[in-house]
């Protein structure tokens, strides 16, 4: 896949034991002062040892590009599933593994200053399946309270003192607020229809957790929703906060995930027993022959490497200096 400052590339290993990696290489060209911070950066990573955090191995460099070699992910953006919107159970297993990561992150010296849902990749398809964190194209490494200026990130998960341009890590409190609150209805909750109004939006708007859309969510998720993105810093709930919250304890409950997991399992087998009777032919002569053909050309669901990068006006990962 090919991003804002590189391309990643599947690797494999000339060992026989044919295991696979993911090399993202640099041009030192494109190299300032920022990018040789990250690549630094991920040399620090490569330390770590993480379930939710993209295992980086190794970090090299030759004449003309930098490399970093790092785990290989098959899995699908937290985005990508064809409805925005998932159950509420989901996006607290979600969430979980988000607090974790970024937990960890914080714990070890580093602010990532970019979560968002296209930054982390799920890998499986099972509610429980690992959620990982795999961009760190905006983290710098800081201690805990330690002030930060510059200004970088998606401005529409920007927490308003990053626009403020004197923030420290609980900038990704908010973010996480953010992303918590796209998956939970499907919607931002600061818009605009351009990048200042966006920002003005995060620093004046309100938020709103009436309507239609949140009549069928807790107020369990709506009380964390709120201490996530809570204007003040110093008042809004930390990761390791998170995850003690009555929310994210409550979706661990293994009888909740059994129910959910075979009411999606129901919705799967509805779905493709309706597929095979729309493909079946009024004629019962055929119907035999057509169904048997049409299940052959029933779409495998496939899993890529979400390796790309989305750009938009007001979405996009864009240093807001």
């Amino acid at each position: 896949g090919r991003g804002h400052f590189g391309v990643v590339r599947k690797a494999i290993i000339k060992d026989g034991s044919q295991r696979a990696f993911a090399i993202k290489s640099i041009p030192k060209n494109l190299f300032d002062e920022n990018l040789r911070t990250s690549h630094k950066l991920h040399k620090k990573l490569s330390c770590f040892n993480h379930p939710n955090v993209v295992k980086f191995y190794e970090t090299y460099e030759d004449n003309t590009h930098f490399y970093s070699v790092m785990e290989l992910l098959n899995g699908t953006g937290l985005l990508d599933s064809p409805k925005t919107a998932t159950c509420e159970l989901e996006v607290s297993l979600i969430m979980r593994q988000a607090f974790l990561a970024v937990e960890h992150l914080h714990s070890n010296g580093i602010v990532h200053r970019d979560l968002k849902p296209e930054n982390f990749i799920k890998v499986g398809q099972s509610l429980n399946s690992r959620v990982v964190l795999v961009d760190f194209g905006f983290a710098k490494s800081a201690d805990l309270f330690e002030q930060l200026e510059t200004r970088a990130g998606t401005p529409s998960y920007i927490a308003p003192e990053v626009i403020e341009g004197e923030y420290d890590h609980r900038c990704d409190y908010w973010s996480l607020g953010v992303m918590m609150h796209q998956l939970l209805v499907g919607e931002l909750p600061f818009i605009g229809e351009s990048t200042p109004e966006v920002l003005k939006s995060i620093i004046e708007g309100q938020l709103d957790l009436t309507g239609e859309k949140w009549t069928a969510i807790s107020e369990d998720a709506k009380d964390l929703l709120r201490k996530l993105l809570e204007k003040n810093p110093f008042k809004r709930i930390s990761a390791k906060g998170a995850l003690k919250h009555a929310w994210i304890k409550k979706a661990r409950n293994p009888a909740l995930i059994q129910e959910l997991e075979a009411q999606k399992r129901k919705e799967k087998d509805d779905s493709l027993s309706n597929q095979k009777m729309e493909s079946v032919s009024p004629t019962a002569s055929t119907k035999t022959e057509i169904v048997g053909a049409e299940v052959e050309k029933l779409p495998l669901e496939q899993v890529s490497s979400n390796s790309s990068e989305r750009n938009s006006t007001a979405h996009s990962s864009n240093s807001l200096q």
